[in-house]
């Protein structure tokens, strides 16, 4: 199997991340019949639908989300290849309501304190199978108990 051209991937990621062609396309600097021709090639390459189109919108089939999930990992790779080896990362994966309501206000002062880098990822499907090093998918139900303090 050959590899897909760099700019289908790219197109890919975009799409999956906006939801969008029209986004997609205006975040890369293309048309959208360029972008929606991008993931053509690259479903022709696959040999699987990416995306299902529902409407207007897009979703993700169980064959584009494991493909997004190795592409930004691959992202990652590259970003870890090209850091400083003095910069610590730590990846966190959360849930978004947790993420955005409990973790995000509490993440610079922790950063501040410990000296690292902090990536920040949601999820709206199993956390469970994430790359992350910390993955929090059960807070919810002590911020509803009230047991969770600042």
């Amino acid at each position: 199997m050959r590899l897909p051209p760099l700019k289908s991937i790219i197109a890919f990621e975009s799409v999956a991340r906006t939801k969008s062609v029209n986004r997609a396309a205006d975040e890369l600097g293309l048309t959208p019949s360029a972008v929606s021709h991008q993931l053509a090639n690259l479903e022709s390459i696959v040999g699987r639908p990416l995306f299902t189109r529902l409407g207007r919108g897009l979703v993700l089939t169980p064959t584009g989300t494991q493909y997004l999930s190795d592409v930004t990992e691959l992202n990652r790779a590259t970003e870890r290849a090209s850091s400083e080896t003095s910069v610590e990362i730590l990846r966190i994966h959360s849930g978004p309501s947790f993420g955005f309501m409990w973790l995000l206000p509490r993440l610079a002062a922790f950063q501040e304190a410990n000296d690292i880098q902090i990536n920040l990822s949601r999820a709206r499907t199993r956390i469970s199978r994430s790359p992350a090093v910390i993955t929090i998918s059960t807070c919810v139900t002590a911020m509803r108990t009230g047991t969770m303090s600042k």
